[in-house]
């Protein structure tokens, strides 16, 4: 179609009869693409009777789901192909009329661009409607899922109802159990305490007869004589163990005082000779130290009286110096005054 087009802006086609004009190529993707988009068609008869246009014109139930659409639904009516016909048939007639009325073929141009917006018109116009149906099945689906959901919570209530309600009988039953059990065993624990008690009765009566009324007084009579001549005996025993043990507690006690002086007395030599070793070796100590020092002293003085020779033989340079100048001087004053050599001076202070 556009090198038709374009040799028609040129000017290079020839007048000549023109082939049945055919569906151009929007017209077959317009098929494809209705195909190809998710088609959802409402699920009441009237509305599917008043979308003709676009739904499935075979006698087949329309989809009701998006993906029951195939290419099959999106084909195109007997009416529609009716008209696609028409439509060609003038289209046909109109450029055989411009053909025959000398080959305008800007007539012709012109029809293919008008078919051209007609086919995009119709495809959006087929584009809304489906759009327009999917939102409405969108919508139905919403509202059938906002029903199944309440439904879904109904039944949940009613079933949480019920467990309840179980669970309250369970209960019930369980606490029944519970307090006859409870029951049964303070009747249990009343019987046992009645039997303990005639038999702690029975018991003390037969003690009763026998402390008062059988042998049991002469029984007693005879352990605890039985019993003081144990006593006794173990009494003698004790006086006996009691005076030994006093004698060895003297001996023992002699022999830990000896032992507390041997060891005190150690103990206090052994501190003064520790004691004694300190001092003695604290003194070696500080004597060494001492001896160190006054050699450091020594040492360090002799340095700094080398250190100090130069500027000591300098002040002993510059005194002479003055002392020859005041010489000279007095010389000059007087012509007879001998003064002493400083040489013979040092020596004199000085001998070696």
């Amino acid at each position: 179609m556009a090198a038709l087009i374009n040799a028609a802006a040129s000017g290079k086609l020839v007048a000549e009869k023109s082939p049945p004009f055919t569906n151009p190529p929007e017209t077959l993707s317009l098929t494809e693409t209705i195909s190809h988009q998710d088609v959802a068609s409402a699920p009441d008869s009237s509305s599917t009777t008043a979308q003709t246009t676009i739904s499935i014109g075979h006698s087949e139930a329309p989809p009701t789901q998006a993906w029951q659409v195939t290419r099959r639904h999106a084909a195109l009516s007997a009416a529609e192909l009716r008209q696609a016909r028409q439509g060609q048939q003038q289209q046909t007639s109109r450029s055989g009329n411009a053909e025959h009325s000398g080959g305008q073929f800007k007539h012709r141009h012109a029809a293919l661009q008008q078919t051209v917006a007609e086919q995009r018109r119709l495809l959006k116009e087929q584009q809304e409607q489906i759009r327009h149906l999917q939102e409405r099945q969108n919508i139905l689906e919403l509202k059938h899922e906002e029903e199944k959901i309440a439904l879904l919570a109904t039944a949940m209530e009613e079933r949480a109802r019920q467990r309840a309600e179980r669970r309250r009988e369970i209960e019930e039953r369980r606490r029944q159990k519970q307090e006859e059990k409870l029951r049964e065993l303070e009747k249990q624990k009343r019987a046992e305490w009645e039997q303990e008690l005639s038999k702690q009765a029975t018991q003390h009566y037969l003690r009763t007869l026998l402390l008062h009324r059988g042998l049991a007084p002469w029984k007693n009579l005879l352990e605890q004589s039985h019993v003081n001549t144990q006593l006794y005996k173990q009494l003698s025993m004790f006086d006996f163990n009691t005076d030994q043990l006093k004698d060895l507690r003297f001996i023992l006690e002699a022999r830990a005082e000896r032992f507390h002086r041997t060891r005190t007395q150690r103990k206090v030599f052994m501190a003064l000779l520790d004691h004694t070793t300190e001092e003695r070796i604290t003194a070696w100590d500080n004597e060494q130290r001492a001896e160190e020092h006054n050699s450091r002293k020594a040492v360090k003085k002799c340095f700094a009286g080398w250190r100090r020779l130069p500027v000591v033989l300098r002040e002993e340079k510059e005194r002479e110096a003055r002392r020859e100048q005041l010489r000279r001087k007095v010389a000059e004053i007087l012509p007879d005054f001998r003064s002493s050599p400083v040489g013979s001076l040092w020596r004199s202070v000085n001998p070696l």
